[in-house]
C-alpha cells in the first residue's frame, strides 16, 4: 500500500538557505510537480503567460510588461537574435516581419557582437499584412486561395 508522506531531504546549507527563502504566500513551501520539472523554462514560461497575460511580469521606474507583453517581445528578440547571431556577420541590419504578430508587426533593429538594439517597431494594427489581408478578403481573393464558399 502506497501512502502519502513526506520524505525528509537533507539538503546542503547553501542549497537549504535558497529554499527557506521559497515559501508561497500560504507559508508552506511549495514543491513542484515531476511535470513541471521536466519542463523546459521556455515552455513554463508560456503556460504562465497564457494562463496570467494581463498581470504585471516586470516593472521598472520606466517600465510595466504583463505577461503578454514580455512573452511577445521575448519571441521577437529570440527569433532577431537567432537569426543574427548565427549569421556570421559582426554587424547587420535585422528586419522581424509578421502578418500579424503579437504586439508588433514588424521589428527594425541593429545587431552588434554586443547587443541587438531595436530601431523602429510597427505596431500590428498599422501592419502590412493586415492591409494585405482585408484588401484581399474584400476583393475575393482569399476565399479563392482557401477554396472557402462565401
Amino acid at each position: 500500500m502506497i501512502h502519502n508522506s513526506t520524505i525528509s531531504v537533507r539538503l546542503p546549507p547553501e542549497q537549504e538557505a535558497i529554499r527557506q527563502k521559497c515559501f508561497h504566500p500560504s507559508g508552506s513551501f511549495i514543491e513542484f510537480r515531476k511535470e513541471e520539472i521536466e519542463q523546459s523554462i521556455p515552455s513554463r514560461f508560456e503556460k504562465i503567460a497564457r494562463k496570467y497575460p494581463d498581470r504585471i511580469a516586470v516593472k521598472t521606474e520606466s517600465h510595466v510588461l504583463t505577461y503578454a507583453e514580455l512573452n511577445a517581445t521575448a519571441n521577437r528578440v529570440a527569433r532577431a537574435a537567432s537569426t543574427f547571431y548565427l549569421s556570421g556577420f559582426e554587424e547587420s541590419l535585422i528586419l522581424v516581419a509578421d502578418g500579424m504578430g503579437e504586439l508588433d508587426s514588424t521589428t527594425v533593429a541593429v545587431g552588434s557582437k554586443k547587443d541587438i538594439k531595436v530601431v523602429k517597431r510597427i505596431r500590428t494594427l498599422h501592419s502590412f499584412g493586415i492591409l494585405y489581408g482585408v484588401f484581399t478578403l474584400y476583393l475575393g481573393i482569399w476565399y479563392q486561395l482557401w477554396g472557402i464558399q462565401k
